[in-house]
């Protein structure tokens, strides 16, 4: 017999994350990656350009349960599980897993996660003030700004709202976290960041991906 811990993208595998002879050491992985999950402040709902849920699987080449599996939503609504899989394999537990998204660092042209944005940008002394601008949020330290990019401004004011927690998570309270969209303030931030050596084309770009509705999976 062996046992899988399996990812799962909008019910169909993503990929097998390991396997193993014992089943204490499946639930063991299971179980932490789940832990780790719950902790995740910024997690992933786009994919490229699709819109997605990730679940994490706990699976047998054996059936050791005689009834259906099922699965909490973000509501607390128990489904039964209808997760696509191979033939011979069988879902011990299943649930809703947390994957980390990144934001796009423009100057250092890499991905970071949130973590790294706050301890890299906003753990520094001064009044920082995080603002968003199309699907880019910019840090302002004093005289000193910094750009990043995500998938669209859903995405961004969703990032500002997941750092907003965080920051209180960690008790960071030198950072005003700024969401209006209003025209008199991106014209404003236009204004300050061409001032400051900023690509013109590059700020008034609005999205870098056009998310598609998502597919119904039934």
């Amino acid at each position: 017999m062996k046992y899988f811990v399996v990812l799962f993208k909008n019910k169909k595998k993503k990929k097998i994350i390991n396997k193993f002879t014992f089943k204490k050491h499946a639930v063991s992985l299971y179980k932490k990656l789940i832990k780790e999950s719950e902790n995740v402040f910024f997690n992933k709902k786009l994919h490229d350009t699709e819109e997605c849920t990730f679940e994490l699987g706990l699976i047998s080449t054996k059936n050791e349960h005689d009834s259906p599996t099922y699965l909490k939503d973000e509501l607390g609504r128990s489904h039964r599980v209808n997760i696509k899989s191979e033939d011979n394999l069988y879902f011990i537990e299943v649930s809703l897993y947390n994957v980390e998204e990144k934001i796009f660092d423009i100057k250092d042209n890499k991905k970071i996660n949130i973590h790294e944005f706050s301890k890299k940008y906003l753990s520094k002394g001064g009044l920082k003030s995080v603002s968003i601008l199309n699907h880019k949020i910019v840090v302002q330290n004093e005289d000193k700004f910094n750009l990043f990019s995500l998938k669209s401004e859903e995405e961004a004011l969703r990032f500002l709202d997941a750092l907003q927690k965080y920051l209180t998570h960690i008790n960071n309270n030198s950072c005003m976290i700024l969401k209006s969209t209003t025209l008199p303030q991106k014209k404003y931030m236009y204004d300050l960041l061409t001032k400051n050596g900023f690509d013109p084309y590059l700020l008034y770009r609005k999205f870098t991906a056009q998310p598609r509705p998502k597919q119904n999976n039934t």
